[in-house]
């Protein structure tokens, strides 16, 4: 079955005239009592102005208002067959590398941290014996960061990349020598 907006489905149903778009307000928990009155006319305010078909007031740290916006984004998504082949897609090895080690960053340090952590891609090469060797490196604003992401002896950040390398390797079906170095990034 087909749900809500996008180009002409499989069906031949029709796209609609405009796409619709939504407005998420996150970390409303941390508004006090005191001004969510405020918070609320802005939200009244923006709805007028009629550029979002829907407003939700959302903590995702909390888990208030999700579950509507999940289930909002599930009634007008479109269930389809997906139709792009491997050739299309513009991920290569290192842009798949780079989101892996990110995501095992995120299951890792699942804090502050993540947000200020920029990977830089420093090398993705094939090595004669046919395995794929990737340097990344982690860039931090402190040391007090770098610290928290190498972890006591090595042990945080020798999990993010055994973790990312398995799934490198899940992905890629080859071995992946993956060398991750954290360094303070200089502004």
């Amino acid at each position: 079955e087909n749900k809500g907006g996008g180009e002409e489905g499989e069906e031949g149903e029709a796209a609609p005239a405009t796409p619709r778009s939504i407005l998420a307000m996150n970390k409303v928990d941390l508004v006090s009592e005191n001004r969510k009155v405020e918070l609320l006319e802005l939200a009244r305010h923006l709805h007028d102005l009629g550029s979002f078909d829907d407003i939700f007031m959302i903590s995702s740290l909390k888990k208030v208002g999700t579950d509507d916006l999940v289930a909002y984004l599930r009634s007008v998504s479109r269930t389809r067959r997906w139709n792009m082949n491997e050739k299309d897609s513009s991920h290569d090895h290192e842009t798949l590398a780079v989101e892996l080690v990110k995501e095992q960053v995120y299951r890792r340090l699942n804090e502050e941290i993540p947000y200020v952590l920029k990977i830089k891609p420093v090398s993705c090469k094939f090595l004669r014996d046919g395995s794929l060797r990737i340097e990344q490196d982690l860039l931090v604003n402190h040391v007090k960061k770098k610290k928290i992401v190498v972890g006591r002896n090595g042990q945080v950040i020798g999990q993010i990349g055994c973790r990312a390398r398995t799934e490198l390797e899940r992905h890629l079906n080859l071995r992946v020598h993956l060398i991750l170095n954290v360094r303070v990034r200089r502004e």
